[in-house]
């Protein structure tokens, strides 16, 4: 799974929305469209906007 530090980290919360699968082995940022893409070991690519 995905997660997040708001604070520097010091805590962190799942940001899993709409992931499928939790075997999550890449990531990469588009700085451009703020959009983050996960690669899962299933083979699916999930995406999610850092703006909502």
């Amino acid at each position: 799974g995905i997660y997040k530090s708001t604070d520097g980290g010091t805590t962190w919360e799942e940001f899993n929305s709409g992931l499928k699968h939790l075997g999550v082995f890449s990531l990469e940022l588009s700085e451009e469209n703020r959009i983050l893409y996960a690669g899962t070991r299933a083979g699916g690519v999930y995406w999610i906007s850092l703006d909502n």
